[in-house]
């Protein structure tokens, strides 16, 4: 069973909001935006096969927003070459477990559950 968006993002922001230390400042908005960012251009890039043009135009931003994006995150196309064939690698040897049908709380999901 495929999760959602809304699920992946669930758990991802369940983990940061849990990996901060209770000394640490709470600004996590930034963290979880750029996390997201840097996600969304390596997708789309990979999709166009690090075509500049086509990755701007399918994310409504222009060639010179996209080039300092990929420095200010340091995505590099040999890196996430290799990135994508070690994750290939370890699902080929630790298939991901099932999702448990539990929501953001820990309780059992179902389609009504959302963060407000």
């Amino acid at each position: 069973m495929s999760l959602s968006l809304q699920d992946l993002l669930k758990k991802e922001v369940k983990k940061m909001v849990l990996g901060i230390g209770k000394n640490e400042k709470g600004n996590i908005f930034p963290l979880i935006t750029e996390e997201v960012e840097q996600i969304i251009i390596k997708l789309v890039l990979q999709e166009t096969n690090f075509n500049f043009l086509q990755t701007s135009k399918l994310l409504g931003i222009s060639r010179s927003t996209l080039y300092r994006k990929i420095g200010e995150y340091g995505i590099s196309e040999e890196a996430m070459r290799a990135a994508e064939l070690a994750e290939t690698e370890r699902l080929s040897h630790h298939p991901e477990q099932p999702h448990t049908g539990h929501n953001f709380y820990g309780n059992e999901s179902n389609d009504s559950d959302d963060i407000v």
